[in-house]
């Protein structure tokens, strides 16, 4: 799949090199680079809550077909890292604990395979209460919008665009903040551990660079709005820049049912518990490339 996706903007880049005399070309090509704020927008703050913004950037191709003398239909493909946090512990939430359970390599131990038959922590694996995640989840972005321009004002024509976006994952890492803890089955009570508490020392630990590909989903889809312009060089060739919202429909974690390791404590019943609830990205992002 990602030979085909090169070999496609090859192709439209020699042919780009062919048609850049004609200034009526219906097919232009450039690159961009993008940065961008963004942040995660849980459905249910009783399970979790949003913990801030965070930063993202990327680089890509961009290819545009005109329809007709102001509208063209832009697409392309770009690598994208998008970032957000996550509180799992405030007065909001009603779950007073949520954990997980990572063995000596820090990796994620699914919940149903680090206990034996007395439920008891097997040997190598410990327990982490989460506190707050910050994540960054890597996609393969493609866009399809519609791109509408004005005649040239001074040396600028400008444009707004809508369409929508279409992100296939493709690596997700998280840094938490966690308290490591025992789990006493008598009292139904957490205990933090001794060897890492002390009056000395605070109970907030730090686990970074967390790989988590099965806690996120694998394809996203969302909405997109900008605003830009681009400034004409000569013949077809213009800098462009861009700013749009991207508001995303579909769940960036993963659904209750599909949740390996994440686990909460309901405050009532006592039971552990798959947690999961939808949590999408939003993000404001600039973009600046040359087109030809």
């Amino acid at each position: 799949m990602k030979k085909y996706i090169v070999y496609l903007f090859v192709m439209a880049f020699v042919s780009n090199f062919s048609a850049q005399d004609d200034e009526s070309s219906n097919f232009r090509f450039g690159i961009l680079g993008l940065g961008s704020v963004d942040w995660l927008v849980p459905d249910n703050d009783k399970k979790f809550t949003s913990g801030g913004i965070g930063v993202g950037y990327g680089w890509g191709l961009q290819t545009e077909f005109k329809l007709n003398a102001k509208t063209s239909l832009r697409t392309g493909v770009s690598l994208i890292t998008s970032s957000g946090e996550l509180n799992y512990a405030d007065n909001n939430i009603s779950f007073d604990s949520t954990c997980y359970v990572l063995n000596v390599d820090e990796e994620f131990v699914e919940w149903e395979q680090a206990f034996d038959s007395n439920n008891d922590l097997l040997v190598g694996n410990q327990l982490y209460l989460l506190k707050s995640r910050s994540m960054s989840i890597s996609y393969v972005n493609i866009p399809v919008a519609l791109k509408m321009k004005t005649n040239e004002i001074g040396y600028l024509t400008w444009f707004a665009e809508f369409g929508a976006n279409f992100g296939f994952n493709t690596k997700t890492r998280t840094d938490d903040v966690c308290d490591l803890v025992e789990y006493d089955n008598t009292n139904d009570a957490f205990i933090l551990d001794p060897d890492i508490v002390s009056p000395f020392s605070p109970s907030d630990i730090s686990v970074s660079n967390l790989n988590l590909d099965k806690g996120t989903q694998p394809v996203k889809t969302g909405i997109l709005i900008g605003i830009g312009g681009e400034f004409n060089f000569s013949g077809t060739t213009s800098l462009f820049f861009a700013g749009h919202f991207n508001y995303d429909i579909s769940n960036a974690i993963t659904t209750e049912k599909r949740e390996d390791f994440l686990r909460s404590r309901d405050i009532y019943s006592g039971d552990f518990e798959s947690i999961g609830a939808k949590s999408t990205f939003r993000n404001i992002r600039l973009t600046v490339g040359i087109i030809f």
